[in-house]
């Protein structure tokens, strides 16, 4: 059903030490996605994620609003990553395949849900942007999402 991708270590509890990273891999930062790290309190330890990535239509689900994803998931053992994980996912994903786009949802230190999206545009090359998600958003069956699995 949902098998093993990734596996992600993190010993950099520096959110804006892992976008200068990002950033110096030659990758962007969209301003959206730089808007959304600072809704982030980055917790202390090492951080260890293993990562499972899917697309709802798998889980046998058609169009659902956005807020609704991380509660499909848990059904399955998954939860939202944290935002080191993301950060670091798109700084060590650097063979993502050509117009390839993932999302990877998070909750902010307010409890608001966060949609990351790490893509590599013709154009623009490797990049991570977000948005804020909101029940009127509607995700498709095809697009692929990354969880975190619960340990």
């Amino acid at each position: 059903m949902s098998q093993p991708w990734k596996t992600i270590f993190n010993d950099t509890f520096n959110t804006q030490g892992l976008i200068n990273a990002i950033q110096l891999a030659g990758m962007r930062v969209q301003p959206a996605g730089l808007k959304a790290v600072e809704k982030f309190f980055v917790p202390s330890g090492v951080v260890h994620d293993e990562l499972v990535r899917n697309n709802l239509g798998r889980w046998g689900c058609s169009k659902i609003s956005g807020d609704k994803v991380c509660e499909v998931a848990a059904n399955f053992g998954l939860r939202c990553c944290s935002i080191e994980c993301i950060l670091k996912l798109r700084l060590e994903y650097n063979d993502q395949p050509t117009g390839g786009y993932i999302r990877v949802p998070t909750i902010d230190s307010e409890g608001n849900l966060w949609m990351f999206v790490l893509y590599n545009h013709e154009r623009e090359g490797m990049c991570l942007s977000a948005y804020d998600v909101r029940p009127r958003d509607r995700e498709q069956p095809y697009y692929e999402f990354v969880f975190a699995k619960v340990e």
